[in-house]
């Protein structure tokens, strides 16, 4: 995961397992994040860096499922 755009968080919304990757603590040495968490649908995601929190099934609220 590539960090030179400076941003503190990055997520990564996957609807093929409804789920969120978190990225935080961009590591320029590396050229990655040096700490990942996985959100699924039952968890309230909180950003670290700004004031959002959504429960991540609301992310895919409506949206077909794609699971095989």
């Amino acid at each position: 995961m590539c960090t030179r755009s400076g941003a503190p968080e990055h997520w990564i919304v996957r609807p093929e397992t409804r789920d969120v990757l978190v990225c935080r603590d961009p590591d320029a040495a590396l050229d990655d994040y040096a700490f990942t968490r996985r959100f699924d649908s039952a968890a309230i995601l909180q950003a670290e860096h700004f004031p959002v929190a959504v429960p991540v099934a609301e992310l895919f609220a409506g949206a077909p499922d794609t699971a095989v």
